[in-house]
């Protein structure tokens, strides 16, 4: 049970990491425009 927690937060971590790199990444690239 503690094993299908943690890989689901694990995943949801990644889902906002790579969210917000690519929100960054976006405002960059607005920004060099």
């Amino acid at each position: 049970m503690r094993l299908v927690v943690s890989l689901r937060l694990r995943r949801i971590l990644v889902l906002l990491i790579y969210s917000f790199l690519l929100k960054s990444v976006t405002l960059i690239f607005l920004y060099s425009l």
